[in-house]
């Protein structure tokens, strides 16, 4: 990374970050194919539990997220 970093930013997902964040995951995983979530499965992980999908951007371009899961579990019947 270069040394000139302007800016370094933690912050909630949103859905008009979808174009870098996808770029990211391209770029971070080029030997799998389709290794990005689509679109549709980020807007509903943002209906769903907007805290839990977070974003790293470095002056102002999406480099990383973090990107969250609610499961419910159902109790194990004896």
């Amino acid at each position: 990374m270069p040394a000139n970093i302007k800016s370094i930013e933690l912050r909630n997902l949103q859905i008009e970050d979808y174009k870098e964040l996808k770029k990211s995951m391209i770029e971070s995983y080029p030997e799998m194919a389709d290794s990005f979530w689509k679109e549709d499965q980020i807007e509903t992980l943002l209906s769903k539990f907007p805290e839990g999908q977070l974003v790293i951007v470095v002056d102002g371009v999406v480099v990383g997220s973090a990107l969250s899961l609610l499961l419910k579990q159902e109790p194990i019947k004896r």
